[in-house]
């Protein structure tokens, strides 16, 4: 028999025994890691912060704001995912209304996406950054940070990601090439 090589997993466990109705949501402490060698970390940090974005679709703004403080103390080191990581906590604390910090939190993602050159990352970020200033009536600000962006881009325009862009700057009332 060959043994075939482990894969990272995760275990959560829920009070309810996983009954989605009335369960509460899974917390950042009930995350039990089973396989988790060096070369795992930056998976750690995705799936924590994967782990935070469903928190805060829950509802549990408090305990997903935990999850993405214990995401960035996973690996300090690690940079391939933190921008994305460093927006999260800003729609979050968009939830609460905490508009300034939300908006340092994208400037911040938008910052080190730039300075890494993850222009996918940046792209996430501006857009985050600019529904605020949209819902904040700085409509000029947000339409100038978009096009920049938008316009970095020379390809995969049926992406998601570009295609949410695009139809954000043409809500913003800008028109693309």
């Amino acid at each position: 028999m060959v043994a075939r090589p482990s894969r990272p997993r995760s275990r959560a466990r829920r009070p309810d025994d996983g009954d989605r109705k009335g369960g509460q949501p899974v917390r950042c402490c009930e995350l039990r890691v089973l396989w988790c060698p060096t070369r795992a970390l930056y998976a750690r940090v995705r799936t924590t912060s994967a782990l935070a974005e469903a928190q805060g679709l829950e509802g549990a703004i408090g305990d997903a704001l935990e999850t993405v403080e214990l995401a960035l103390q996973v690996n300090p080191d690690e940079i391939v995912f933190r921008p994305e990581t460093l927006r999260i906590p800003g729609e979050l604390r968009l939830k609460q209304q905490k508009t300034e910090l939300a908006e340092a939190d994208f400037r911040e993602a938008i910052a080190l996406a730039t300075s890494m050159g993850a222009k996918a990352w940046e792209l996430r970020a501006t857009m985050s950054l600019a529904r605020l200033l949209c819902d904040a009536d700085r409509r000029t600000e947000a339409r100038s940070m978009l096009a920049e962006i938008y316009n970095w881009f020379t390809e995969g325009f049926d992406l998601p990601d570009l295609n949410d862009a695009r139809a954000l700057f043409e809500e913003l009332g800008g028109t693309l090439q």
